[in-house]
């Protein structure tokens, strides 16, 4: 049995290396369509459809290099861009309004592909809650030695919507984690949710670069 058990898993690390392997040349493929021409003679909205492309797939790419054991950096990540990229990639793919209150600037330390990701994450849960009739709003902000980043909606309450998988919430407790941060959610007795990603202002001691 243990035999059996072990050339299973030998089998699915070698798919998973072929699969990562062939999607590697996918998403170069993507960035380099993605990015190519000049994009200032574009009209505005195929323009941000064409960098929000770019940005997904460089997420891809970040994202493969971490699963094959690529060290996770922390750096400085401007909190405000984040959002800004995320809100608008989620204002192209749903019809629930996306209200964000964004300073010029608010630096922070962590991963920035883990990131994106968790926003990302956030922000879907927080359409499918919200859902028709519905609103979302992102804020951004800073704290002390923290800044921070918040995702609200008006829907039913935390916990109460079908869950469409249980990776989402690692995905975002996984960027937390990385960054020696914090994570806030907020939810009941009535309906609505906050989540807020708490970060250090400043690199932490034993955080990889």
């Amino acid at each position: 049995m243990i035999e059996r058990t072990s050339e299973r898993d030998q089998d699915q690390v070698a798919e998973t290396t072929i699969l990562c392997h062939d999607l590697s040349q996918y998403v170069a493929a993507g960035l380099i369509l993605s990015g190519s021409g000049a994009l200032s003679d574009l009209d505005p909205e195929i323009r941000q459809r064409l960098e929000t492309i770019a940005q997904l797939f460089q997420g891809i790419k970040e994202a493969v290099e971490q699963h094959n054991g690529q060290r996770t950096c922390s750096t400085r990540v401007d909190l405000a861009e984040v959002a800004q990229d995320c809100v608008a990639f989620t204002r192209l793919v749903s019809k629930v309004p996306v209200d964000s209150v964004l300073p010029r600037r608010v630096e922070a330390h962590a991963n920035s592909s883990l990131l994106h990701r968790a926003v990302l994450n956030l922000l879907s849960n927080a359409t499918r809650a919200a859902g028709a009739g519905g609103r979302v709003a992102v804020e951004v902000g800073r704290r002390g030695d923290e800044a921070w980043l918040e995702v609200r909606d008006d829907g039913a309450g935390f916990g109460r919507i079908p869950a469409v998988s249980g990776l989402g919430m690692a995905v975002v407790e996984s960027a937390v984690r990385s960054a020696q941060g914090r994570l806030e959610i907020t939810s009941g007795p009535g309906p609505g949710t906050r989540v807020r990603l708490l970060l250090p202002r400043a690199r932490v001691r034993g955080v990889a670069r």
